[in-house]
């Protein structure tokens, strides 16, 4: 038996109800967070151990205040595969299943290949940048005919992942292979001969089969990699004092071998606190008996031997059993995956088999259970370098468990163990799930060649295909001051993830024309479009991602989350932006055209009118400190209103004198009663916003990621209902997941500031619990006031770059070093704020304490 172990360096049961609650919030709207937080007492202090490691070169980088010693370009990322072209006349070819794929005369000239005039010996296949060999039928000849067709081996993007060979399936459902033609004679699969030559006979190979279910999502377990990690989960079990749960699995193996043992591996997440013992049966035999194999919230993957005899043909069922035998109210554990690898038969299943795990040596397969002929045999050990092997004995056979007259064919081969061997007659082969060409949308912003040394942007905007005509207004407008580089986000994936969508592709992209385009780097990143968690629709009916989040298991608490920061952390070995990143989070195009309205109206405009010199600062009530320091959320705020930078000699107030506080604190001049919902507050906030209007929106204490606070200060009603489209501020939230953008069921906070025809024209907020202590946010937003008021730096996404590297000088403990990926910008970061400019006449309201 083989255990593998994956503890987590996190406290027990408190902890672990804590993070349920939060999971609980998570799915649920406008539910505040004022109770849920008091159960993080004992995980409050707590770093993971990946952070900590990701940490130890941080101080070195936080040696001058407020901005960072300046790295060197050799110090830039490595992307983690090599920028890799298409080739001319290519196509997309997506495939979702490991087997034979058929390119047909018909199927190639109905996606719009030239089949007629092509030269089918030039066609060629790529796979992550790399010749792959195919079969082309026929070609010698040089016409690709109406009974040619070109053949290849697919994998399937799970399988290819627990390969080890592939790192990107928690983005895409297919692979994608490029077809290509009219560049050279393409590569084709080498020949082995298979001639039998009497070497014994070998029956019996290792079918492999995978039961992976994936229904819940768990953000904080398991902790590491830290990205990357498989955070989706199947059935639970949960046992309860002193008692025990189960869990019965079907597992589907076919014309079972009696005489060979097989084996079984399962992984299980540990949800509780404590030892968790585990029991397997199959087919209601003990095959495994637990004795504590692994505690608390840590993972685990156990490998048992299968004792020949026990699976049963078409009747193999695994019960995973739970046993409490604590004195605890519960014990809970979540099933990731179950592989099996069962003797079987050299017998086909749907024309097709596998042969694999056969004792080093030289052997006669004699195989049945075909029903069409022209068996093909494939070595697919390495499926990049496919062979065929050829000169087989067809046979036509009766086996047991086959139906008469199938047929059969007989080869030699040698082999070891880690062989893989594929056959397949026609009937099995399979059909692309799409083909397309590969085109990528451009503009007189595009660049010719995103990956040409002599590019010179400044201002880069990545977007999805469906927003490309919806964002040219704004590149044209900021090509005004900027050199704008519109790029199809395709483009990118086609050359740093061979056509697949990726977070690591965007952020090798980035890297690359950090490192090697020429002149100033990049100095501003817009993406545009949203993303969510669950991009591949396993537990939700998820939106479509258009740019998918970085996800990293960055934050104390939640663990994995979106860290949009990770994309422009790009020199050195800090974790602060190298570029300022910001994110139009449009599920539509109809949303791209209300945020670009609304960004470009803003710049457009002479000034917000009464609005330009009025700062509205809204605050929860103070928290009391039932198991932290209290802190004081109005006293935050009101450094910010009314204090001074250069205290105690108060001088420099953070708000210059020009400009108004418009205070609306819960609990002190309004809803002073603890009101809920907060209707007092909610109205003095829209008044604001829609009569007098506001530069600026301030909100410091606790949120969900649909409101701000449990009383609801503000939520989507409220955007709704404004209509302040002229007079648009920017929004400083200073709180907690607001910002979660990634969310599969429900959209945040930030997102309805955005998408709203009034709301903001940008916000800057968190996808993070960014708990237990405010200080980090406080610092940060202080260091925007301090740059816009006073150093007159206007540009969003510079703001929040400085309020980063202000925040990480003033943090040498790195207490608050995960708001540095929390923290998110939504809108143009090359947004310019509007100062007040002038004396204006007229009567500004203030509602004080």
């Amino acid at each position: 038996m083989r255990k593998s172990h994956h503890p987590v360096d996190l406290d027990h049961l408190s902890g672990k109800l804590a993070l349920r609650s939060v999971k609980r919030l998570l799915g649920m709207a406008g539910l505040g967070l004022s109770l849920v937080f008091l159960l993080f007492a004992v995980l409050a202090a707590q770093t993971t151990p990946a952070q900590a490691a990701e940490l130890s070169a941080y101080p070195a980088q936080l040696t001058t205040a407020p901005l960072r010693v300046t790295t060197s370009v050799a110090s830039t990322i490595t992307p983690t595969v090599t920028p890799w072209t298409p080739p001319a006349n290519a196509y997309r070819i997506s495939v979702n299943a490991d087997g034979l794929y058929a390119l047909p005369y018909a199927y190639l000239q109905s996606a719009g290949l030239p089949v007629d005039s092509l030269d089918p010996r030039t066609l060629a296949m790529h796979f992550m940048g790399k010749e792959i060999p195919i079969w082309v039928t026929g070609e010698d000849d040089g016409h690709f005919d109406a009974g040619d067709q070109v053949l290849f081996y697919g994998r399937n993007v799970d399988t290819l992942y627990y390969d080890g060979l592939f790192a990107g399936r928690n983005y895409v459902n297919d692979l994608v292979y490029f077809l290509s033609f009219g560049a050279g004679n393409g590569l084709r699969m080498e020949q082995v001969d298979g001639t039998p030559t009497g070497a014994p006979a070998q029956t019996v190979s290792l079918e492999p089969v995978l039961n992976e279910t994936n229904y819940w999502y768990l953000s904080e377990y398991p902790r590491l990699p830290l990205i990357g990690a498989d955070h989706f989960f199947g059935d639970w079990i949960q046992a309860r004092r002193q008692a025990t749960g189960t869990r019965s699995i079907y597992i589907p193996v076919f014309f079972v071998d009696s005489t060979v043992t097989g084996s079984l591996s399962i992984a299980l997440q540990g949800y509780a606190s404590g030892p968790h013992t585990v029991n397997l049966y199959l087919n209601d035999t003990k095959i495994y008996s637990g004795t504590g194999d692994w505690a608390d919230f840590g993972n685990v993957e156990l490998t048992v031997p299968i004792t020949p005899g026990l699976f049963i043909h078409g009747a193999t069922y695994l019960k995973v059993e739970l046993a409490n035998l604590m004195d605890r109210s519960y014990d809970k554990a979540y099933i990731n995956w179950v592989q099996i690898d069962y003797p079987r038969n050299l017998i086909a299943q749907l024309d097709q088999m596998n042969i694999r795990g056969v004792t080093t040596g030289s052997w006669t397969f004699a195989t049945t259970g075909f029903f069409g002929a022209d068996v093909g045999i494939f070595d697919v050990t390495d499926s990049t370098q496919v062979r065929r092997v050829v000169n087989g004995s067809p046979s036509v056979l009766s086996p047991p468990g086959s139906q008469p007259d199938a047929a059969g064919i007989t080869f030699g081969a040698t082999v070891t163990p880690d062989t893989r061997l594929y056959l397949a007659s026609p009937n099995a082969y399979k059909t692309p799930v799409s083909i397309r060409a590969v085109t990528s949308m451009t503009s007189t912003h595009t660049p010719v060649d995103i990956l040409a040394t002599d590019n010179r942007y400044d201002y880069l905007i990545i977007t999805h295909s469906d927003f490309w005509e919806q964002i040219l207004p704004l590149a044209d407008y900021r090509s005004d001051d900027y050199k704008v580089a519109l790029i199809d986000v395709q483009a990118i994936y086609d050359r740093f993830n061979g056509g697949m969508m990726s977070a690591g592709a965007i952020r090798d992209f980035l890297g690359y024309a950090y490192a090697n385009w020429s002149g100033a780097k990049p100095a501003f990143v817009l993406l545009v479009g949203d993303g969510a968690v669950d991009m591949r629709n396993y537990a939700y009916d998820a939106p479509p991602t258009f740019i998918p989040p970085f996800l990293a298991s960055i934050d104390p608490f939640l663990g994995e989350t979106a860290a949009d920061n990770r994309f422009v952390m790009l020199a050195g070995d800090d974790l602060l932006p190298d570029m300022a990143i910001g994110r139009f989070p449009a599920g539509s195009p109809a949303d791209v055209i209300t945020m670009v309205k609304k960004t470009l109206d803003y710049e457009y405009s002479p000034d917000l009118g009464a609005g330009a010199k009025n700062v509205l600062f809204v605050a929860e009530a103070p928290y009391e400190g039932d198991f932290w320091e209290p802190f004081d959320y109005y006293g935050a705020s009101d450094l910010l209103a009314l204090g001074f930078m250069d205290a105690p000699t108060n001088t420099l107030p953070y708000l210059p004198p020009a400009y108004s506080a418009t205070r609306v604190y819960y609990g002190l001049n309004c809803d002073t009663e603890g009101q809920n919902p907060a209707n007092e507050c909610r109205a003095l906030i829209s008044e604001t916003l829609n009569i007098t209007g506001a530069m600026l929106v301030s909100y410091v204490g606790d949120s969900g990621p649909e409101s701000w606070a449990l009383e609801h200060l503000a939520d989507k009603t409220l955007i709704s209902e404004l209509n302040n489209s002229t007079k648009l501020p920017v929004v400083l939230s200073m709180s907690a997941l607001d910002g979660s953008f990634h969310n599969s069921n429900v959209p945040s906070l930030a997102e309805h500031f955005m998408r709203a025809s009034g709301g903001a024209v940008a916000n800057w907020s968190s996808t993070g619990l960014t708990w237990p202590d405010f200080t980090g946010q406080a610092l940060m937003e202080r260091s925007v006031f301090k740059h816009l008021f006073h150093d007159n730096i206007t540009e969003l996404g510079r703001l929040t770059v400085l309020a980063k590297e202000d925040m990480a000088a003033q943090d040498p403990d790195h207490r608050f070093v995960d708001l540095l990926d929390t923290f998110t910008l939504f809108g143009d970061p090359a947004l310019r704020i509007k100062l007040y400019q002038g004396p204006w006449q007229g009567y500004m309201p203030m509602i004080g304490r």
